[in-house]
């Protein structure tokens, strides 16, 4: 059972390009929350712990800028501070009370730039180059909050290209994830890919 607020303030201005913002705050009180949680290696149980409080605020501005007549850009860029403390205690100074749910990070930055560029020849229709960051803070993997996953920066990018010819439409695109090749983990025991390359390719027929 829970009971929930937000608000929200939401901006569109103009300066340089055209630009979005949004400011949101929520509040949440929860009780009989339920959290999965490992036991033992891959085995994992629902837990209750009761009750729950949880707040914070997500800020987000997006911007689209035309640098020419061909030549487009868009950024966007995202935070989130998130608050979820435990406020239910079995026993006097127990030591979960008011600490941070496991595997919720209390802070979280996402932002992205792109920049696409329509050509002027007949085989090739565009080329495009977007930049992808992501940021976390610890993840904390007990009620007591003294062990956790570290923070992490990943970086990631790609090329792409579309083509066109005799009625056939064909996207190419080299990505690369975790460009800084950042050693890290958003699960214990669950470590992710380093730096690692991808290339995708699609076609259309019209």
């Amino acid at each position: 059972r829970s009971v929930s607020f937000d608000a929200g303030i939401y901006y569109k201005f103009k300066a340089i390009g055209i630009n979005e913002l949004e400011i949101s705050y929520f509040n949440i009180n929860t009780t009989d929350r339920i959290v999965w949680t490992p036991v033992s290696g891959s085995i994992w149980q629902p837990v209750n712990i009761g009750k729950v409080s949880s707040e914070g605020i997500d800020l987000s501005l997006r911007s689209d800028f035309t640098l020419c007549e061909r030549l487009s850009s868009s950024s966007s860029i995202n935070y989130t501070y998130s608050n979820a403390l435990k406020k239910n205690s079995d026993f006097a100074g127990e030591p979960t009370y008011g600490k941070q749910l496991i595997y919720l990070p209390k802070e979280m930055v996402k932002g992205s730039i792109m920049m696409n560029y329509l050509t002027t020849s007949k085989l090739l229709k565009y080329v495009s180059f977007s930049l992808f960051y992501n940021f976390s803070t610890r993840r904390y993997t007990n009620f007591e909050n003294t062990q956790f996953v570290p923070r992490y920066d990943v970086l990631d990018g790609n090329i792409a290209a579309g083509f066109k010819f005799s009625g056939f439409e064909t996207g190419l695109r080299f990505i690369v994830n975790n460009i800084l090749n950042e050693d890290y983990t958003v699960l214990p025991g669950y470590p992710m890919p380093l730096r690692n390359y991808k290339i995708e390719s699609n076609l259309k027929y019209q």
